[in-house]
């Protein structure tokens, strides 16, 4: 009796006994990738973890995909924990009041403010203009209310208060 040995393709592994058609494979899970040939088959669903925070890995990843930019990885509980950096499994688009590069979502710093999806610079969609001011993670500038003032870059409020014509 003759044995063939089957190598399941790229993105797939077999951990059947006798497997002889690449419907006897399977897909490797979210966060990890199956190689094939010239390696070895892979016989694990899990068989090599998908890597850093700024790769990710669908299931069935013959290999990891680098994170776009203005995009940051999640994990399998769609959650940016950096603890489970190992095993991204998607790309998300980045939100208003955020950039992202390198697969990590960071928020506009105070000064600054991000009204697009998908910024990647740190200095989001520009600086907060004069007369307004803005908060770390501003979707938009906010106007100064009466009796304030703003130079712009600028996440504080300078206040002023008028007493008989003088100003403190």
């Amino acid at each position: 009796m003759t044995y063939l040995k089957y190598s399941c393709p790229e993105g797939t592994y077999g951990d059947q006994i006798g497997a002889s058609d690449v419907s006897d494979c399977k897909p490797c899970t979210s966060g990890y990738y199956c190689p094939s040939h010239p390696g070895p088959p892979s016989t694990i669903e899990t068989q090599v973890q998908c890597g850093e925070v700024h790769l990710y890995c669908p299931k069935g990843s013959s290999k990891p995909f680098s994170v776009d930019l203005g995009f940051y990885s999640i994990d399998a509980d769609l959650t940016q924990d950096l603890n489970t950096g190992h095993i991204r499994t998607d790309q998300v688009e980045c939100e208003l009041g955020f950039h992202c590069q390198n697969g990590i979502r960071y928020p506009c710093r105070a000064g600054t403010y991000g009204d697009s999806l998908g910024l990647a610079s740190e200095d989001c969609s520009g600086l907060c203009p004069r007369g307004s001011f803005c908060p770390v993670n501003s979707i938009h500038p906010l106007p100064c209310s009466p009796g304030a003032y703003s130079t712009g870059k600028s996440a504080l409020v300078l206040f002023y208060h008028m007493h008989a014509g003088v100003q403190y």
